[in-house]
């Protein structure tokens, strides 16, 4: 079959399960509110690979949901870094 087209469907059926609704929410402009956005989004990501890699029957899968994760980590590790920087205590 069509390796490439199957692994789309049962990622974009499993996908549909988990896309948040989209809200009307206003994000502030500051660099803080920004970063702890994309803490939140990674956080989410990472929940949302962790759980789907257990629902999925094919390893190819699997393993994509596992890649997808050290990535979504890595991004994580960078927001946070971020804000750690721009959050820590400077010396005049």
């Amino acid at each position: 079959g069509d390796f490439v087209g199957e692994i789309g469907k049962e990622i974009e059926a499993i996908g549909r399960q988990y896309i948040p609704k989209l809200t009307d929410e206003i994000i502030s402009a500051s660099a803080l509110d920004a970063l702890n956005r994309g803490i939140k989004v990674e956080e989410d990501s990472i929940a949302f690979y962790s759980d789907a890699k257990t629902k999925v029957t094919d390893p190819g899968v699997a393993n994509l949901f596992n890649i997808l994760l050290l990535s979504e980590r890595a991004h994580l590790l960078l927001f946070e870094l971020n804000k750690t920087y721009i959050t820590y205590p400077r010396r005049a």
